[in-house]
Protein backbone atom coordinates (compact mmCIF):
# COMPACT_ATOMS: atom_id res chain seq x y z
CA UNK A 1 0.00 0.00 0.00
CA UNK A 2 2.78 2.27 0.76
CA UNK A 3 4.79 1.75 -2.27
CA UNK A 4 1.24 2.25 -4.44
CA UNK A 5 0.34 5.64 -2.59
CA UNK A 6 3.84 6.95 -3.26
CA UNK A 7 4.15 6.53 -6.65
CA UNK A 8 0.19 7.83 -7.34
CA UNK A 9 1.14 10.96 -5.42
CA UNK A 10 3.83 11.63 -7.86
CA UNK A 11 2.24 10.64 -10.72
CA UNK A 12 -0.96 12.80 -10.31
CA UNK A 13 0.42 16.39 -9.61
CA UNK A 14 -2.00 16.68 -6.67
CA UNK A 15 0.00 16.80 -3.18
CA UNK A 16 3.78 17.34 -2.22
CA UNK A 17 5.94 14.86 -0.87
CA UNK A 18 5.12 15.77 2.66
CA UNK A 19 1.41 15.58 2.03
CA UNK A 20 2.05 11.93 0.39
CA UNK A 21 3.56 10.44 3.51
CA UNK A 22 1.25 12.10 5.32
CA UNK A 23 -1.98 10.70 2.98
CA UNK A 24 0.39 7.08 3.20
CA UNK A 25 0.66 7.17 7.60
CA UNK A 26 -3.75 8.37 6.51
CA UNK A 27 -3.97 4.85 4.81
CA UNK A 28 -2.29 2.80 7.33
CA UNK A 29 -3.44 3.39 10.17
CA UNK A 30 -7.25 3.39 9.05
CA UNK A 31 -8.16 -0.41 8.91
CA UNK A 32 -11.39 0.40 7.11
CA UNK A 33 -9.88 2.24 3.53
CA UNK A 34 -13.61 4.04 2.99
CA UNK A 35 -12.93 7.32 2.17
CA UNK A 36 -9.31 7.38 2.11
CA UNK A 37 -8.95 5.23 -0.82
CA UNK A 38 -11.38 6.58 -2.97
CA UNK A 39 -9.31 10.18 -2.19
CA UNK A 40 -5.71 8.37 -2.56
CA UNK A 41 -3.85 10.03 -6.17
CA UNK A 42 -4.52 7.76 -9.05
CA UNK A 43 -2.34 7.93 -12.50
CA UNK A 44 -5.04 9.23 -15.35
CA UNK A 45 -5.05 7.84 -18.97
CA UNK A 46 -5.74 10.60 -21.77
CA UNK A 47 -7.19 9.32 -25.12
CA UNK A 48 -7.81 10.92 -28.18
CA UNK A 49 -11.15 11.23 -29.95
CA UNK A 50 -9.74 11.70 -33.72
CA UNK A 51 -11.79 12.79 -37.01
CA UNK A 52 -12.50 9.13 -38.63
CA UNK A 53 -10.85 9.43 -42.03
CA UNK A 54 -13.31 7.40 -43.94
CA UNK A 55 -16.70 6.05 -43.64
CA UNK A 56 -17.75 3.35 -41.42
CA UNK A 57 -20.16 0.05 -40.94
CA UNK A 58 -21.16 -1.09 -38.00
CA UNK A 59 -20.47 -4.47 -37.85
CA UNK A 60 -18.21 -5.72 -35.67
CA UNK A 61 -15.17 -5.89 -37.47
CA UNK A 62 -13.25 -2.62 -37.23
CA UNK A 63 -11.76 -3.02 -40.36
CA UNK A 64 -12.60 0.31 -42.14
CA UNK A 65 -9.20 2.79 -42.87
CA UNK A 66 -10.72 5.00 -40.26
CA UNK A 67 -10.26 2.25 -37.39
CA UNK A 68 -6.98 1.43 -38.59
CA UNK A 69 -5.87 5.00 -38.56
CA UNK A 70 -7.20 5.52 -35.38
CA UNK A 71 -4.26 4.96 -32.30
CA UNK A 72 -5.36 2.23 -29.69
CA UNK A 73 -5.43 3.86 -26.06
CA UNK A 74 -3.15 2.28 -22.87
CA UNK A 75 -4.01 -1.22 -22.58
CA UNK A 76 -6.27 -1.98 -19.61
CA UNK A 77 -5.24 -2.68 -16.10
CA UNK A 78 -6.89 -3.77 -12.38
CA UNK A 79 -9.73 -1.37 -11.34
CA UNK A 80 -7.65 -0.88 -7.96
CA UNK A 81 -4.27 -2.02 -9.16
CA UNK A 82 -3.89 -4.27 -6.82
CA UNK A 83 -0.76 -6.39 -6.91
CA UNK A 84 -1.91 -9.80 -7.98
CA UNK A 85 -4.96 -8.80 -9.93
CA UNK A 86 -3.17 -8.06 -13.55
CA UNK A 87 -5.46 -8.54 -16.40
CA UNK A 88 -4.77 -12.35 -18.27
CA UNK A 89 -6.43 -11.34 -21.35
CA UNK A 90 -5.22 -7.43 -23.59
CA UNK A 91 -8.09 -4.94 -23.92
CA UNK A 92 -7.42 -1.91 -26.16
CA UNK A 93 -10.16 1.14 -27.52
CA UNK A 94 -10.33 3.03 -30.38
CA UNK A 95 -12.38 6.43 -30.34
CA UNK A 96 -13.19 8.04 -33.72
CA UNK A 97 -15.93 10.81 -34.72
CA UNK A 98 -17.20 12.36 -37.67
CA UNK A 99 -20.94 14.92 -37.44
CA UNK A 100 -22.93 12.57 -37.18
CA UNK A 101 -21.77 10.18 -34.59
CA UNK A 102 -19.11 9.22 -31.94
CA UNK A 103 -17.69 5.77 -33.21
CA UNK A 104 -16.36 3.56 -30.38
CA UNK A 105 -14.37 0.17 -31.32
CA UNK A 106 -13.37 -2.12 -28.86
CA UNK A 107 -10.66 -4.84 -29.07
CA UNK A 108 -10.63 -7.56 -26.12
CA UNK A 109 -8.18 -11.17 -26.49
CA UNK A 110 -10.62 -13.92 -24.56
CA UNK A 111 -9.53 -17.62 -24.97
CA UNK A 112 -12.94 -18.76 -24.11
CA UNK A 113 -15.45 -16.40 -25.25
CA UNK A 114 -18.90 -16.87 -23.09
CA UNK A 115 -22.32 -15.29 -22.84
CA UNK A 116 -25.89 -16.20 -21.62
CA UNK A 117 -28.18 -13.33 -21.37
CA UNK A 118 -30.05 -12.67 -24.42
CA UNK A 119 -33.20 -10.21 -21.93
CA UNK A 120 -32.25 -6.68 -23.67
CA UNK A 121 -31.28 -3.79 -20.77
CA UNK A 122 -30.67 -7.15 -17.78
CA UNK A 123 -27.89 -7.20 -15.77
CA UNK A 124 -25.09 -7.52 -18.50
CA UNK A 125 -21.77 -7.68 -15.86
CA UNK A 126 -23.36 -10.93 -14.54
CA UNK A 127 -21.87 -12.14 -18.43
CA UNK A 128 -18.02 -11.37 -19.23
CA UNK A 129 -18.80 -8.31 -20.59
CA UNK A 130 -17.37 -4.65 -22.03
CA UNK A 131 -18.72 -1.35 -20.45
CA UNK A 132 -18.44 2.08 -21.22
CA UNK A 133 -19.05 5.34 -19.22
CA UNK A 134 -19.78 8.94 -20.31
CA UNK A 135 -19.43 11.94 -18.42
CA UNK A 136 -19.75 14.64 -21.16
CA UNK A 137 -19.40 17.41 -18.70
CA UNK A 138 -17.48 16.32 -15.98
CA UNK A 139 -19.33 17.17 -13.31
CA UNK A 140 -19.78 13.32 -11.93
CA UNK A 141 -23.48 13.35 -12.22
CA UNK A 142 -25.63 13.10 -15.12
CA UNK A 143 -23.57 10.08 -16.88
CA UNK A 144 -24.45 7.37 -19.44
CA UNK A 145 -23.15 3.65 -19.04
CA UNK A 146 -23.84 0.89 -21.42
CA UNK A 147 -22.76 -2.48 -20.88
CA UNK A 148 -22.63 -5.70 -23.85
CA UNK A 149 -22.04 -9.30 -23.70
CA UNK A 150 -20.64 -10.78 -26.51
CA UNK A 151 -23.66 -12.45 -27.44
CA UNK A 152 -24.89 -8.81 -28.27
CA UNK A 153 -27.11 -8.17 -25.74
CA UNK A 154 -27.08 -4.91 -24.02
CA UNK A 155 -28.04 -2.71 -21.14
CA UNK A 156 -28.29 0.76 -21.15
CA UNK A 157 -28.75 3.61 -17.90
CA UNK A 158 -28.43 7.17 -16.96
CA UNK A 159 -26.96 7.67 -13.26
CA UNK A 160 -28.11 11.34 -11.81
CA UNK A 161 -25.53 10.55 -9.50
CA UNK A 162 -23.04 8.02 -8.53
CA UNK A 163 -24.04 5.14 -6.25
CA UNK A 164 -22.28 6.85 -3.40
CA UNK A 165 -24.85 9.27 -3.73
CA UNK A 166 -27.77 7.91 -3.71
CA UNK A 167 -27.84 6.80 -7.70
CA UNK A 168 -31.11 8.15 -8.55
CA UNK A 169 -31.30 6.66 -12.81
CA UNK A 170 -33.11 5.98 -15.71
CA UNK A 171 -33.01 2.30 -16.13
CA UNK A 172 -33.19 1.46 -18.72
CA UNK A 173 -32.17 3.98 -20.76
CA UNK A 174 -31.81 3.17 -24.09
CA UNK A 175 -29.83 6.14 -26.57
CA UNK A 176 -32.05 6.10 -30.09
CA UNK A 177 -30.23 6.14 -32.70
CA UNK A 178 -27.14 3.95 -31.43
CA UNK A 179 -25.78 1.38 -33.40
CA UNK A 180 -24.28 -1.56 -31.96
CA UNK A 181 -22.26 -4.98 -33.27
CA UNK A 182 -20.19 -7.74 -31.83
CA UNK A 183 -17.84 -9.98 -33.63
CA UNK A 184 -16.40 -13.27 -32.21
CA UNK A 185 -13.33 -14.03 -32.98
CA UNK A 186 -13.05 -17.93 -32.57
CA UNK A 187 -16.63 -20.34 -31.62
CA UNK A 188 -19.09 -18.50 -28.68
CA UNK A 189 -20.04 -20.72 -26.17
CA UNK A 190 -17.44 -23.75 -27.21
CA UNK A 191 -15.25 -24.93 -24.68
CA UNK A 192 -13.53 -27.17 -26.89
CA UNK A 193 -11.48 -25.12 -28.54
CA UNK A 194 -9.14 -21.66 -27.82
CA UNK A 195 -10.77 -18.42 -28.33
CA UNK A 196 -8.87 -15.31 -30.02
CA UNK A 197 -11.29 -12.52 -28.86
CA UNK A 198 -14.40 -10.59 -29.27
CA UNK A 199 -14.82 -7.09 -30.61
CA UNK A 200 -17.40 -4.59 -30.08
CA UNK A 201 -18.20 -1.44 -32.13
CA UNK A 202 -20.47 1.53 -31.81
CA UNK A 203 -21.90 4.43 -33.02
CA UNK A 204 -23.73 6.91 -30.92
CA UNK A 205 -25.38 10.03 -32.82
CA UNK A 206 -24.72 12.84 -31.37
CA UNK A 207 -28.37 13.93 -31.02
CA UNK A 208 -28.74 11.66 -28.81
CA UNK A 209 -25.82 12.81 -26.18
CA UNK A 210 -26.73 16.23 -26.31
CA UNK A 211 -29.14 15.79 -22.83
CA UNK A 212 -25.30 15.12 -21.56
CA UNK A 213 -23.32 18.42 -22.80
CA UNK A 214 -24.73 21.92 -23.28
CA UNK A 215 -21.57 22.62 -25.63
CA UNK A 216 -21.94 21.94 -29.06
CA UNK A 217 -21.70 18.77 -30.60
CA UNK A 218 -19.70 17.37 -32.72
CA UNK A 219 -17.44 18.74 -30.10
CA UNK A 220 -14.94 21.45 -30.80
CA UNK A 221 -11.01 20.63 -31.32
CA UNK A 222 -9.51 20.76 -27.77
CA UNK A 223 -12.66 19.61 -25.90
CA UNK A 224 -12.80 17.54 -23.36
CA UNK A 225 -15.28 14.21 -21.75
CA UNK A 226 -14.43 12.37 -18.75
CA UNK A 227 -14.89 8.78 -20.06
CA UNK A 228 -14.34 5.15 -18.60
CA UNK A 229 -14.28 1.51 -20.10
CA UNK A 230 -14.53 -1.58 -18.15
CA UNK A 231 -14.52 -5.36 -18.82
CA UNK A 232 -15.98 -7.76 -16.12
CA UNK A 233 -14.65 -11.23 -16.40
CA UNK A 234 -15.81 -14.33 -14.73
CA UNK A 235 -13.84 -17.17 -14.20
CA UNK A 236 -14.97 -20.21 -15.59
CA UNK A 237 -15.22 -24.16 -15.43
CA UNK A 238 -16.47 -27.02 -17.50
CA UNK A 239 -18.87 -28.90 -16.52
CA UNK A 240 -21.09 -31.49 -19.22
CA UNK A 241 -18.68 -29.86 -22.03
CA UNK A 242 -20.24 -26.52 -21.00
CA UNK A 243 -18.67 -23.44 -19.46
CA UNK A 244 -20.29 -22.82 -15.99
CA UNK A 245 -19.70 -19.62 -13.99
CA UNK A 246 -17.59 -19.57 -10.73
CA UNK A 247 -20.41 -18.17 -8.02
CA UNK A 248 -18.17 -18.77 -5.26
CA UNK A 249 -14.88 -16.38 -6.93
CA UNK A 250 -14.77 -12.94 -7.23
CA UNK A 251 -14.98 -11.13 -10.48
CA UNK A 252 -11.93 -9.34 -12.38
CA UNK A 253 -12.49 -5.72 -12.58
CA UNK A 254 -10.37 -4.46 -15.55
CA UNK A 255 -10.46 -0.69 -16.72
CA UNK A 256 -8.64 1.67 -18.93
CA UNK A 257 -8.52 4.34 -16.08
CA UNK A 258 -8.03 2.72 -12.64
CA UNK A 259 -10.45 4.17 -9.63
CA UNK A 260 -8.38 2.82 -6.79
CA UNK A 261 -11.20 0.91 -5.54
CA UNK A 262 -13.27 -2.31 -7.02
CA UNK A 263 -15.96 1.01 -8.15
CA UNK A 264 -15.72 1.75 -11.44
CA UNK A 265 -18.67 4.65 -10.39
CA UNK A 266 -15.79 6.71 -8.94
CA UNK A 267 -16.20 9.76 -11.77
CA UNK A 268 -13.50 11.91 -10.34
CA UNK A 269 -11.22 8.83 -11.02
CA UNK A 270 -11.76 8.54 -14.84
CA UNK A 271 -9.53 9.39 -18.11
CA UNK A 272 -9.60 12.39 -20.00
CA UNK A 273 -11.30 11.84 -23.70
CA UNK A 274 -9.94 14.70 -26.20
CA UNK A 275 -11.19 15.55 -29.00
CA UNK A 276 -9.05 16.24 -31.84
CA UNK A 277 -9.46 16.61 -35.89
CA UNK A 278 -6.24 14.90 -36.48
CA UNK A 279 -5.29 11.29 -35.11
CA UNK A 280 -2.01 11.41 -32.48
CA UNK A 281 0.67 8.09 -33.45
CA UNK A 282 0.62 7.74 -29.86
CA UNK A 283 -2.45 7.08 -27.88
CA UNK A 284 -1.10 5.52 -24.72
CA UNK A 285 -1.29 8.65 -22.91
CA UNK A 286 -1.44 9.48 -18.92
CA UNK A 287 -1.68 13.33 -17.68
CA UNK A 288 1.92 13.09 -16.64
CA UNK A 289 3.44 13.13 -19.86
CA UNK A 290 4.37 16.14 -21.48
CA UNK A 291 2.74 17.56 -24.80
CA UNK A 292 4.11 16.75 -28.11
CA UNK A 293 4.90 19.09 -30.82
CA UNK A 294 2.53 17.72 -33.38
CA UNK A 295 -0.68 18.75 -31.40
CA UNK A 296 -2.99 21.23 -32.77
CA UNK A 297 -2.45 24.60 -30.70
CA UNK A 298 -6.22 23.73 -29.02
CA UNK A 299 -4.88 20.10 -27.67
CA UNK A 300 -2.36 21.49 -26.25
CA UNK A 301 -3.84 23.93 -23.90
CA UNK A 302 -6.80 21.54 -23.27
CA UNK A 303 -3.72 19.10 -22.02
CA UNK A 304 -1.94 21.69 -20.39
CA UNK A 305 -5.32 22.64 -18.46
CA UNK A 306 -6.05 19.50 -17.28
CA UNK A 307 -2.90 18.91 -16.24
CA UNK A 308 -2.59 22.55 -14.27
CA UNK A 309 -5.83 22.36 -12.79
CA UNK A 310 -5.72 18.40 -11.37
CA UNK A 311 -4.43 19.45 -8.16
CA UNK A 312 -7.78 21.21 -7.66
CA UNK A 313 -9.89 18.79 -8.41
CA UNK A 314 -8.77 16.42 -6.39
CA UNK A 315 -8.98 19.14 -3.29
CA UNK A 316 -12.08 19.07 -3.94
CA UNK A 317 -12.99 15.55 -3.97
CA UNK A 318 -10.80 15.26 -0.70
CA UNK A 319 -12.88 17.75 0.54
CA UNK A 320 -15.99 15.75 -0.37
CA UNK A 321 -14.60 12.69 1.07
CA UNK A 322 -13.92 14.16 4.01
CA UNK A 323 -16.92 16.19 4.68
CA UNK A 324 -18.85 12.90 3.81
CA UNK A 325 -16.84 11.18 6.76
CA UNK A 326 -17.14 13.45 8.82
CA UNK A 327 -21.01 13.82 8.54
CA UNK A 328 -21.29 9.48 9.00
CA UNK A 329 -19.41 9.49 11.79
CA UNK A 330 -20.38 12.30 13.95
CA UNK A 331 -24.42 12.72 12.65
CA UNK A 332 -23.65 16.07 11.14
CA UNK A 333 -21.84 18.28 8.15
CA UNK A 334 -18.53 20.06 9.43
CA UNK A 335 -19.04 23.36 10.61
CA UNK A 336 -16.13 24.70 8.75
CA UNK A 337 -13.42 23.28 6.92
CA UNK A 338 -10.37 22.53 9.49
CA UNK A 339 -10.89 18.79 9.10
CA UNK A 340 -8.98 18.79 5.91
CA UNK A 341 -5.52 18.43 6.00
CA UNK A 342 -3.96 21.23 5.09
CA UNK A 343 -1.36 19.38 2.27
CA UNK A 344 -4.64 18.77 0.21
CA UNK A 345 -4.68 22.53 -0.42
CA UNK A 346 -1.56 23.22 -3.28
CA UNK A 347 0.08 26.25 -2.91
CA UNK A 348 -1.78 28.91 -4.61
CA UNK A 349 -5.46 27.83 -4.48
CA UNK A 350 -7.43 29.37 -2.26
CA UNK A 351 -10.24 27.22 -0.99
CA UNK A 352 -13.13 28.15 1.03
CA UNK A 353 -16.84 26.40 2.14
CA UNK A 354 -19.60 27.76 3.09
CA UNK A 355 -21.68 25.19 5.36
CA UNK A 356 -25.04 24.90 6.47
CA UNK A 357 -27.03 22.41 8.01
CA UNK A 358 -27.76 20.21 5.11
CA UNK A 359 -24.55 20.13 3.81
CA UNK A 360 -22.44 22.66 2.05
CA UNK A 361 -20.96 24.69 -1.14
CA UNK A 362 -17.58 24.71 -1.54
CA UNK A 363 -15.24 26.58 -3.81
CA UNK A 364 -11.60 26.48 -4.71
CA UNK A 365 -9.42 29.00 -7.29
CA UNK A 366 -6.19 30.08 -8.31
CA UNK A 367 -5.04 32.69 -5.99
CA UNK A 368 -5.34 36.09 -7.55
CA UNK A 369 -1.84 36.36 -5.84
CA UNK A 370 -0.37 33.31 -7.22
CA UNK A 371 -1.81 34.01 -11.34
CA UNK A 372 1.68 34.95 -12.20
CA UNK A 373 2.88 31.33 -11.61
CA UNK A 374 -0.25 29.48 -13.35
CA UNK A 375 0.36 28.46 -17.04
CA UNK A 376 0.42 29.94 -19.76
CA UNK A 377 -1.95 28.93 -22.92
CA UNK A 378 -0.40 29.10 -26.23
CA UNK A 379 -1.98 32.93 -26.93
CA UNK A 380 -0.67 33.89 -23.69
CA UNK A 381 -3.34 33.78 -21.61
CA UNK A 382 -3.27 32.21 -18.07
CA UNK A 383 -5.16 29.29 -17.71
CA UNK A 384 -7.01 29.34 -14.64
CA UNK A 385 -10.64 28.22 -13.61
CA UNK A 386 -13.35 28.26 -10.63
CA UNK A 387 -14.15 25.07 -9.06
CA UNK A 388 -17.14 24.22 -6.95
CA UNK A 389 -18.81 21.23 -5.46
CA UNK A 390 -21.68 20.53 -3.10
CA UNK A 391 -22.45 17.91 -0.85
CA UNK A 392 -23.93 15.30 -3.26
CA UNK A 393 -20.86 15.66 -5.55
CA UNK A 394 -21.53 17.60 -8.39
CA UNK A 395 -18.64 19.60 -9.58
CA UNK A 396 -18.59 22.43 -11.76
CA UNK A 397 -15.79 24.05 -13.70
CA UNK A 398 -16.77 27.64 -14.29
CA UNK A 399 -15.94 30.08 -16.86
CA UNK A 400 -12.07 29.91 -17.37
CA UNK A 401 -10.57 33.28 -16.49
CA UNK A 402 -8.78 34.59 -19.24
CA UNK A 403 -5.94 37.05 -17.60
CA UNK A 404 -2.81 38.56 -19.04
Amino acid sequence: MKIFVRVCCLLVLSASLSGCAALVELLESDPEPEPWASIAPMPTPVMFASRAESSIRIDGRLREQAWQNASPSSEFGDIALRPGHDPTEKTSVRIVWDDMYLYIGAIMEESDVWATLTEQNSVIFHDNDFEVFLDPDGDFHNYHEFEINALGTFWELTLERPYRDGAPMTNPDNLPGMEVAVQVDGTLNDPSDEDSGWTVEMAIPWSSLRRFDSRALPPSQGVAWLANFSRVEWPLAVVADQYKKDVNSEESNWTWAPTGIVDIHRPERWGWLVFTEQAPENNALWLDDEPSPAWSPEVVETFLQLKHEASIRNLMMAWYYHAAHHRSSTGSWPVDTSILPAYWIPEGVCFNADMHDNGYFAEARRCRSSIGGAQESQTGHVLTARYTIDHLGHLERHVIQSIR
